[in-house]
């Protein structure tokens, strides 16, 4: 084998290394994927709070502890805060469920969907939200307010 044609051999090894790791790099990144054909699809449903302590762009939503999707972006209005969040297709989410925001004690806040399965069952004929659904939700108090008031 020639010079010349280890160079190209090298040069293509190269060549498929650099697009490999981007597209692994795009899959793991918090980017949206649904561009591509077997990227992750998903929908929007909106959380109507009063006030949003911690919430930010990129704020893990939960549904049961599960990671379901995170927030897209948040709107201040006149009597609160809409927050759009984008939840995976394959996580479906009902009118029944309740949002809650929670943080934490250094801060940092998660959304958690939740549905008190003990007390009460989930109607049979439940249909998923449509994409613009919009929750009336909470914010739990924070550790440091929990203290203050003990």
């Amino acid at each position: 084998m020639n010079e010349r044609q280890m160079q190209f051999r090298v040069g293509v090894v190269v060549f498929a290394t650099m697009i490999i790791g981007g597209l692994l790099a795009t899959l793991s990144g918090p980017l949206t994927t649904s561009w591509l054909p077997w990227g992750r699809r998903s929908y929007v449903v909106g959380i109507k709070v009063d006030k949003a302590p911690g919430v930010d762009q990129n704020t893990p939503v939960r549904k049961n502890g599960i990671l379901i999707g995170r927030v897209k972006s948040i709107e201040e209005q006149a009597d609160g805060m809409l927050l759009k969040a984008e939840i995976n297709s394959n996580r479906p989410l009902y009118a029944e469920y309740e949002p809650h925001i929670r943080t934490t004690v250094i801060g940092d806040a998660t959304i958690d969907f939740e549905f008190d399965f003990k007390r009460k069952r989930l109607p049979a004929d439940a249909q998923q939200v449509a994409e613009g659904y919009v929750f009336n939700g909470a914010a739990d108090e924070s550790p440091f307010d929990a203290l203050a008031k003990f």
